[in-house]
Order: C-alpha cells, then structure tokens, then sequence
C-alpha cells in the first residue's frame, strides 16, 4: 500500500475528520503527467499538521497508472501521523 493511502486510512481514524486538502495547482506536464499540488492541514490533540503536498500523475491511455507524493516537510508529515508512546 502507498504511503499516501495508508495517511489517507490513518487520518480517518485519527484526526476525527479534520484533515483538508486544499487544492492550490494543477499543472500539465506533457502529454503524460499531471502534477496536483494542496495544502494540507489537520489538527488531533495538541499535534497540528500544515504542509503542502505535491502529486505527480503519471496517465497512460487515459487512466492513472502512478501516483508519486511528496511533501513540503516529511518531519512535520511523521510527527503528526506516528502513533507515538511515551516510554513506559
């Protein structure tokens, strides 16, 4: 499962739906790609979650066959999405 899902999962059962994904840009990259990028945002306790987040499509005969994402701060993306304990 791609990273992306597994947040997208994650962030039904975590952040108590607060998560958005503000769309900024769509852009065409040649005949192949289109690249999406959003501002995403989420709150769960005290953690908060601001980051932009790029998508690169990658179509082929008209369907998506890859999705590559990337993030304005993987550090931020981690702390917010790890289920973290304090040690016992």
């Amino acid at each position: 499962m791609g990273r992306g899902v597994r947040h997208v999962r994650l962030g039904l059962r975590v952040d108590r739906g607060t998560f958005t994904a503000d769309l900024q840009d769509v852009t065409a990259k040649g005949d192949n790609n289109v690249v999406a990028k959003h501002r995403s945002t989420a709150t769960r306790g005290e953690k908060k979650l601001d980051v932009t987040t790029t998508l690169d499509f990658t179509v082929e005969d008209g369907t998506i066959s890859r999705i590559d994402e990337s993030t304005s701060d993987e550090a931020a993306e981690d702390a917010f999405w790890s289920r973290c304990h304090a040690p016992g």
